[in-house]
């Protein structure tokens, strides 16, 4: 009885504590919530707190001068992006064309990586919003010693000297050009433990005539007979086992449309992942830029910069160029 008492008695004391600090310091408003494209549906449920879809240059710690002459041989950065899911459209031709959504949320330069002082070129990249108790004292020092709001996702993109970035500067859906081909990569949907025929496409054992309760069996696993250590297992052998959480890679998916005002990457196809993952993007290394399968204008380098002069600055989305003959017609 005596320790419960105490308990109740330090338990109103923290209350009482709580109540006045709480009547003499209110409590901060919280931020706006960004414009979502998609509704509250596709939102992670932190989404209604979190920060614009484009934040205020931090200043610039290192000294990077920009350069604006891109050439075959440079190395743009890449973006991180969050698949919202998949649309479709259809082309003046009746073509129908899946389409993936990524979005671009608040994708900033964190840190540069010099090969004076690291041994290589690369730009750090963030993105997302973050709670400050979802991350630890070193990971939180290092945005706040830049000035920089709290990031979900942390990537690192080798770049060449000559795409070097400040610290703070924001990667927006105008990196990327209607009509360029980039590659995605993403980690792909987790299936658990599964047997041959889902895991391998195996056609399975015969539905009668002996097969009993060994309709889905992979059968043998190879044979004793043959030359030496031949009584074992073989390295590669397709076997039941985990399937998918890997990490893979998509290459040359077209960029169809770009949504200016709500930071979206339409791109042409599928990609790994499930709904609300991360992805990395960057330009295609199998159809790079002026190339005779790739996009015909050269990117914006380092990459789009608030006021660089543009044509379309009112469009609210950018779509790749209508095909003037019929894609069907063979």
């Amino acid at each position: 009885m005596h320790v419960a008492s105490q308990l109740a008695s330090a338990t109103r004391r923290r209350c009482t504590s709580f109540a006045s600090s709480s009547s003499s310091a209110p409590l901060a408003a919280p931020p706006l919530a960004a414009s979502s494209f998609f509704g509250a549906k596709l939102r992670a449920p932190w989404a209604a707190w979190r920060r614009p879809l484009a934040t205020p240059a931090a200043p610039q710690f290192l000294p990077v001068d920009v350069t604006r002459e891109w050439t075959p041989q440079s190395r743009r950065v890449g973006a991180l992006g969050m698949k919202c899911g998949m649309t479709m459209e259809w082309t003046p031709w009746g073509e129908r064309l899946p389409l993936t959504v990524i979005e671009l949320q608040d994708v900033q330069v964190v840190q540069v990586k010099l090969e004076e002082t690291d041994g290589f070129n690369a730009l750090q990249l963030g993105a997302g919003w973050q709670k400050r108790k979802r991350i630890n004292e070193s990971m939180a020092r290092h945005y706040e010693s830049r000035m920089l709001p709290l990031k979900r996702r942390l990537r690192e993109f080798r770049v060449t000297p000559d795409a070097l970035l400040p610290v703070g500067t924001s990667i927006t859906a105008r990196h990327f050009v209607p009509g360029q081909h980039v590659d995605v990569q993403g980690v792909t949907r987790g299936k658990g433990f599964q047997g041959v025929m889902k895991r391998w496409g195996f056609s399975g054992q015969p539905a009668s005539h002996g097969h009993s309760l060994s309709h889905r069996s992979g059968g043998s696993s190879g044979g004793a007979a043959g030359g030496m250590y031949a009584t074992r297992v073989r390295k590669g052998m397709k076997m039941p086992g985990n399937m998918g959480n890997k990490r893979r890679t998509v290459q040359s998916l077209l960029v169809y449309k770009i949504n200016v005002a709500h930071n979206l990457v339409f791109l042409k196809g599928t990609i790994p992942g499930s709904r609300g993952s991360f992805v990395r993007l960057s330009d295609a290394k199998l159809k790079p830029f002026l190339s005779k399968k790739g996009c015909r204008t050269p990117p914006p380098f380092p990459t789009f910069l608030p006021g660089d002069p543009i044509d379309d600055a009112d469009a609210e989305e950018l779509v790749v160029p209508k095909r003037d003959d019929d894609p069907l017609v063979m």
